[in-house]
């Protein structure tokens, strides 16, 4: 069990308010706690300025001896960043001792507590007594428990504590656990397997004019990604041309979604093409003939060019249904016009996040697969696979080559780092730790120099805040205020998020923890970006994203909203709201009523919830989900409350639900009280909008 208190707490408490204090060490306890938490511990209670916290209990983890060390070191740095009401910086002391103890509900008949009791418990207590400012002290079983090549300890010898009956050794601790800065490598080894079959595919897709479809499958790591873009330098060695997109899961621009990275892709375009160069390749296309004239305005929605009037309102008229269809079919229609000239290579990377939309474009492009001299590669995560969903059963007509990913055999890792440069011992020890995981192995091959010191981490996670933790203060915020705003971002927003116009990313591009990703930067890794997140504090998330939404407000409603909604912000509703608006008006259904849907859940207000629910209803009805949309006029009716207008404007909507399931008696009998309503407050829009519907 680990005990922390705050150093010169009783000189704190005699010279401020107590409120003050009282709300320092909530500070002090939220920030302990969750730090507590993200390593594996639980916090078992809070005496006095102190906290108690376990591990190995209730859950055991195997390594807790090391969870609760590198848990006391991250406090201390947490703890550091917090000021007293004076601004002077806090410390703790922290005590950390190992043994049997009795966990069990303790006490009395009136209170009782859940805790443990036992000589360790004292230990601690004792050990955190002595230490000072800043400095974990650890006892002997403790020390021994630790890997000695990952601990860097100072022997304070045999110390006699106070209610302890003999002298016991005690070790402070200097550092735990090595920071490792890591990377990638262009080198490639293993998968000839794979290899072998793709070549067979592109063989016939050049020969017989027909093509396939492979999907790559495995855990986060195995190298789905590269191997995708492996094959596709063996199709374009082929003479094939290709185009990809890679599905986000997370902080995704306007206008960049998968199916428009593809028809982008089509027309040589990239994501950072100006908007003439745009509306010249669509006039180009249009020219052609290979987009049908009923077609053309959904190929300028796609390619993110300003609708003019004539073409709103063509798109006005069309059903959700039939504008997700047209736009999937405008997609193929590019792809197969491009194979007129040469084969064609698409890659879509990690749909296990893809939506609707992009998962029926993936579905046209295997099917165009069956007629056409097109190859689709596909590469998802074992979790969240689409594949034993419906939509994987709509494609068993389709030949599909599914290539799952294991780790690489020990022979083929054993390569990977003899041709980065690594031999020797440190070569078999990242080989062993890596378990055939290539990202991994590649990371901790990178940085061997720094590993022949310190021990080798054993997880990706771990390396990643091991080398989180090597960084210098600025480029280590820097890459936390980049993992908030997602898998690929600007720098212009990542300057603005950490409010430093002149910040360069040099150190981070160069420790290969980002990439350039043409105008954009990218995480080289979503595991990276995963691991970096999940290392902040919550109440720095928040910050962060709130600074994001900022960046965003005049520039894409959608991640307003969502960087907003991650912060806690209380206007996150209203700004769900208007992005859900703002994508209805975009032809974007799905997208809007999910948002609309966590608007929902976030409003307060009755009359807010009202009008959010009518929203909802209007998609709902957009997309063909009658009875729910009923559902969501109704609630939208019983929130309106006192609020006749809001309330007419949610009779019309149900009225107009209720005509679309053919229960006309009840929609009728919705329009006529609506109809009072209107007429008595003066509702012109609302009078003219029930006389249509009747």
């Amino acid at each position: 069990m680990l005990f922390a208190d705050l150093a010169g707490y009783t000189n704190l408490s005699a010279r401020h308010d107590p409120e003050q204090v009282h709300l320092l060490l909530e500070q002090l306890f939220e920030t302990v706690d969750d730090i507590t938490v993200a390593y594996g511990g639980s916090v078992n209670q809070h005496p006095g300025d102190a906290v108690l916290a376990l591990f190995g209990a209730p859950v055991a983890h195997g390594d807790d001896a090391e969870r609760a060390v590198a848990a006391a070191l991250a406090m201390h740095e947490a703890v550091r960043q917090l000021r007293a009401p004076d601004g002077s910086p806090l410390a703790l002391h922290i005590g950390i001792a190992s043994g049997v103890v009795v966990a069990a509900s303790t006490g009395s008949r009136e209170h009782r507590i859940y805790t443990v009791t036992g000589p360790s418990v004292n230990l601690a207590s004792r050990l955190m007594e002595i230490g000072t400012a800043g400095e974990t002290l650890i006892c002997e079983a403790v020390f021994k428990a630790l890997r000695k090549e990952r601990l860097r300890a100072a022997s304070r010898g045999q110390v006699a504590l106070r209610g302890v009956p003999e002298p016991v050794s005690v070790w402070s601790v200097e550092a735990f656990d090595g920071t490792l800065p890591a990377g990638t490598s262009g080198t490639f080894v293993g998968r000839d397997v794979e290899r072998a079959q793709f070549a067979r595919i592109v063989a016939v897709a050049r020969e017989r004019r027909t093509g396939g479809v492979i999907y790559v499958r495995g855990d986060p790591g195995m190298g789905k990604s590269r191997l995708a873009y492996e094959l596709a330098q063996q199709a374009d060695q082929a003479g094939f041309t290709w185009a990809a997109a890679k599905v986000l899961d997370f902080g995704i621009r306007r206008g960049h979604d998968a199916t428009q990275q593809l028809v982008r892709g089509s027309l040589g375009l990239t994501a950072a093409s100006e908007e003439e160069r745009r509306r010249d390749a669509a006039q180009e296309t249009i020219a052609s003939g290979h987009v049908p004239d009923e077609h053309t305005a959904l190929l300028s929605q796609l390619l993110d060019i300003p609708l003019s009037m004539e073409q709103r309102r063509a798109i006005d008229a069309m059903e959700d249904a039939t504008r997700r269809a047209r736009r999937v079919a405008v997609m193929t229609a590019l792809v197969e016009a491009t194979t007129a000239a040469a084969p064609v290579l698409v890659v879509v990377d990690d749909i296990h996040w893809a939506d609707r939309e992009t998962l029926d474009a993936v579905a046209a492009l295997a099917r165009l697969t069956m007629t056409r001299p097109v190859v689709l590669i596909l590469t998802s995560r074992i979790d969240g696979d689409p594949m034993p969903s419906d939509w994987g059963a709509s494609l068993h007509s389709i030949g599909i080559m599914a290539l799952e990913l294991g780790p690489l055999m020990a022979a083929e890792s054993l390569q990977l780092v003899t041709n980065l440069g690594l031999i020797g011992p440190l070569a078999d020890e990242c080989v062993k730790r890596a378990a055939g995981n290539p990202l991994f192995l590649e990371q901790l091959v990178h940085y061997a120099d720094d590993l022949q010191k310190k021990a080798v981490p054993p997880s990706i996670q771990s390396l990643v805040l091991a080398r989180l933790d090597q960084l210098g203060p600025d480029d280590r915020v820097a890459l936390q205020a980049a993992s908030v705003l997602g898998q690929c971002f600007s720098l212009a927003a990542l300057r603005y998020v950490l409010k430093n116009g002149d910040y360069g990313c040099e150190p981070l591009l160069r420790r290969h923890l980002i990439r350039h990703d043409g105008e954009q930067l990218m995480f080289d890794h979503a595991l990276i970006r995963d691991g970096v997140y999940a290392s902040m504090l919550r109440s720095r998330c928040q910050e962060l994203h709130k600074r994001a939404a900022a960046w965003f407000a005049d520039i894409d409603a959608v991640l307003h909203a969502e960087h907003l909604d991650r912060a806690g912000d209380a206007s996150a509703a209203h700004a769900l709201d208007a992005a859900a608006r703002a994508e209805f008006m975009s032809y974007r259904a799905e997208s809007a009523l999910d948002l609309a849907r966590r608007a929902l859940s976030r409003a307060t207000g009755a009359a807010e919830r009202c009008e959010i629910a009518c929203l909802e209803g209007e998609i709902l009805s957009e997309l063909g989900y009658f009875e729910e949309a009923r559902v969501a006029y109704e609630t939208a009716c019983s929130e309106a409350a006192g609020d006749e207008a809001a309330r007419c404007r949610a009779r019309i909507g149900l009225a107009g639900a209720l005509r679309l399931a053919d229960r006309l008696d009840e929609a009728h009998a919705q329009l006529d009280a609506a109809e009072e309503a209107a007429e008595g407050l003066g509702l012109v829009a609302e009078l003219s909008r029930l006389h249509f519907l009747r």
